[in-house]
């Protein structure tokens, strides 16, 4: 009979296979925690905001600037960048101007031009028109837009798109004048006029039919002629800069020359001229509040209360028009041209230049460890330099606006500002209002160079059609230093102005639109 009972396993056997067990688990152990303890380590702490080192991080910084060196000379600039209005077209209740009427970008909708003037019952020989750049191309009348603002005495400063056509027609001109003396020596030497459109057709043609005829003989010459300038024009305008040479060419050698004579900046300057122009009637009347729309079409953007003659604020201390747009704590003498033309937004170099050194900081740190340093160095990503970023400003007492879309007081902090006409910026106008408010929060009235002269300047601008209408009742709930009035009208949106008006209550300002017919597709700016 067989014993069902299993055999077991020598006891030495189990002792030795439990020995090997034990021993490999604990060596497994102790290498898997070796390796993550090397490769994978706790991060060690990093100096605390206070720290000596800390606070030095940002020493090997070399100090930025902007506006303070020469520039060389811009091509085709008009003779004086700053023009002041003449002090008879401030609206006052006792001079010739009533009614101060600041148009946005137009872009040769003269007929919207003509519809916006209508509504708001523009008298020629009461208000003053001003318009803020852009008066030319993407629309289909910029020669007419031009001849209106001629006729009625406008003033008005340089657009971006009205330099590109002013150095598209200086282009045209210069072509002109050098086929003139072609011509003339052509004239000189073989004794007659020369047609040089013929000379470069026939050129052409040769080129083409490489010396052949191909038994073209029926073929009309004029007619051939004509079609290969056709085909020369055409290919001439599909270059980068055809809506400037299609509206240089419409222009007249006056509408020429009164574009470019514009300056880059306008100085209207303080509205009322004096306080006693701003002082109320023996029996005032309150100024129509946001949501009332006047006899004239105009809706007021604040309320403007009388007060007495000696008390008396002005509407506006200061007021500049541009097309695009001012760089914060930079006086207007300093300001550069393509900027205050094309800007949209400020950047700040200096955002760079701190993250590269704190990154350097912790590169640094992890290097100085004792284990783990690949592990440290890899851990070292944009969260972790956003988090070591914000330490060390608050240690040196600075403000960190780089993240916030609306920006902060980066000018006040001293922080210099670059113009950009992209999009990815701290938007200007932002910056301007809040560098505003802080002079007006800073004690320095005594010093005439506080602020650059720039303390309480209001900005009328153009310029940025996508952002469209951006007045104070826009951004400010009615308190602000800027308006921004391309609301698009060349797009299909609206013809914007800034009406601003002589009452008997006081200064008063509102703003009227007009519908618009579409012209051009919006583009990506």
């Amino acid at each position: 009979m067989l014993d069902p009972t299993p055999p077991r396993l020598p006891r030495v056997l189990l002792a030795v296979l439990t020995i090997v067990s034990v021993t490999l688990f604990l060596s497994y152990t102790r290498i898997s925690s070796t390796t993550y303890s090397l490769l994978w380590p706790e991060p060690e702490p990093f100096p605390t905001p206070d720290g000596k080192d800390l606070r030095t991080i940002f020493d090997d910084i070399s100090p930025m600037s902007y506006g303070t060196t020469t520039r060389p000379a811009m091509k085709g600039m008009p003779e004086n960048m700053i023009a002041d209005l003449p002090a008879e077209y401030i609206p006052s209740r006792d001079g010739p101007t009533r009614r101060l009427v600041i148009v946005g970008d137009v872009h040769g909708q003269k007929t919207a031009l003509e519809k916006l003037l209508e509504k708001i019952r523009f008298d020629k020989s009461a208000d003053h028109l001003i318009l803020t750049g852009d008066m030319t191309n993407k629309g289909p009348d910029s020669a007419g837009v031009l001849e209106l603002a001629m006729d009625l005495g406008a003033h008005a400063v340089r657009g971006n798109h009205d330099d590109r056509v002013l150095l598209a027609r200086a282009a045209l001109d210069k072509d002109s004048e050098d086929q003139a003396k072609a011509k003339a020596a052509a004239a000189a030497s073989e004794g007659g006029v020369v047609d040089l459109e013929t000379k470069v057709y026939e050129k052409g043609q040769e080129k083409e039919d490489g010396g052949q005829n191909d038994g073209q003989d029926d073929v009309d010459p004029k007619v051939a002629k004509e079609e290969y300038l056709a085909r020369e024009a055409t290919l001439l305008l599909e270059r980068d800069d055809r809506k400037e040479v299609t509206t240089a060419r419409t222009l007249t050698p006056e509408q020429v020359e009164w574009l470019a004579r514009l300056p880059i900046i306008l100085n209207v300057g303080r509205i009322p001229r004096s306080s006693a122009s701003a002082s109320a009637s023996a029996s005032p009347s309150p100024t129509p509040g946001p949501s009332t729309t006047t006899d004239d079409g105009v809706t007021p953007t604040t309320d403007t209360p009388a007060a007495a003659p000696e008390t008396a604020a002005a509407a506006f201390e200061n007021l500049v028009v541009v097309h695009a747009g001012l760089v914060p704590a930079l006086p207007l003498t300093s300001q550069d041209p393509w900027a205050v033309m094309t800007m949209r937004t400020l950047v700040y170099p200096i955002d760079d230049e701190r993250r590269a050194a704190v990154k350097k900081y912790l590169q640094d740190q992890a290097s100085k460890r004792q284990r783990g340093k690949i592990a440290a160095t890899q851990m070292i990503n944009d969260d972790m330099i956003d988090e070591y970023l914000g330490k060390i400003m608050q240690a040196k007492g600075i403000k960190d606006n780089s993240k916030d879309e609306n920006g902060g007081d980066r000018v006040g902090a001293g922080d210099v500002a670059l113009p950009t006409d992209g999009r990815d910026g701290t938007a200007w106008w932002g910056e301007w209002n809040r560098y505003q408010e802080r002079l007006a929060r800073d004690e320095g009235d005594d010093n005439k160079d506080y602020g650059h002269g720039l303390k309480g300047t209001t900005v009328v601008y153009g310029h940025d059609a996508k952002s469209g209408l951006k007045v104070p009742d826009t951004y400010g709930n009615g308190r602000g230093y800027t308006y921004g009035l391309d609301s698009g009208c060349v797009y299909g949106g609206k013809l914007s102005a800034l009406i601003i008006e002589a009452r008997p209550e006081g200064i008063v300002h509102g703003i009227a639109q007009v519908g618009c017919d579409k012209a051009v597709e919006p583009d990506d700016k």
